[in-house]
């Protein structure tokens, strides 16, 4: 008897690189230096669990010595793929390229632009996602569902390529606070005073007895 053999196939690559900038000239606006160094990693891994199930994996970090904003990482890729004859499911955080052959890609919308690593507007973030593929003879059909969206980065305050206007990170918004509830009002009673009706008790009449030689139908003396 003999058990069928599962391949587990994995594909690992990593870079590491500086990049210095060096001008001439001074900065428009304050904190802006002469020079500049970065470092920078990527990481990535390709893991084939079988023939149709796949699992990609792109980490990036970099360290700047003066821009604070451009000092980040991100995921740029930590997805599932499954693809059949017929269709593709992936689900994660991904990336789409649309527009390869054009100069400038207006098409790529689906991720958002990390401006804070590159100006050209070709760095994306990664973006989660549920994207099916559905390819055909005329063409083929993508459908995707974005949970959320991220928020574009950009060079911070001493960076050499920021906007005249520095764009800061969102301002974070107040915690509420819990609005005391108010304990209730313990019932008053109101005495109100007497009215006249009440005041005037109505008279009892008394009786006055009559002597025993007065008759008490005819109130006349029996002799």
């Amino acid at each position: 008897m003999s058990l069928p053999a599962t391949v587990i196939a994995f594909e690992v690559n990593g870079d590491l690189s500086a990049q210095g900038f060096l001008f001439t000239e001074n900065g428009a606006w304050p904190h802006q230096e002469n020079q500049s160094i970065s470092i920078a990693g990527n990481f990535e891994l390709n893991h084939y669990i079988n023939d149709n199930f796949q699992f990609a994996l792109e980490a990036f970090y970099r360290i700047d010595e003066n821009d604070k904003e451009r000092t980040q990482g991100d995921l740029r890729l930590a997805e599932f793929l499954y693809f059949t004859d017929n269709w593709e499911l992936t689900v994660g955080l991904g990336r789409v390229f649309w527009g390869s052959t054009e100069f400038v890609h207006l098409v790529d919308i689906i991720n958002q632009t990390d401006q804070a690593e590159a100006l050209d507007g070709e760095e994306k973030l990664g973006q989660p996602m549920i994207h099916l593929t559905i390819p055909r003879d005329w063409g083929v059909l993508e459908a995707f569902a974005l949970p959320w969206f991220r928020e574009r980065t950009f060079p911070g305050i001493a960076g050499r390529f920021r906007t005249p206007i520095p764009v800061d990170e969102p301002a974070p918004l107040p915690t509420p606070t819990a609005t005391p509830t108010p304990e209730p009002a313990e019932p008053t009673t109101t005495t109100l005073p007497p009215t006249a009706t009440e005041t005037e008790q109505p008279s009892e009449s008394v009786a006055t007895p009559l002597p025993p030689d007065v008759n008490p139908l005819t109130g006349l003396k029996v002799d």
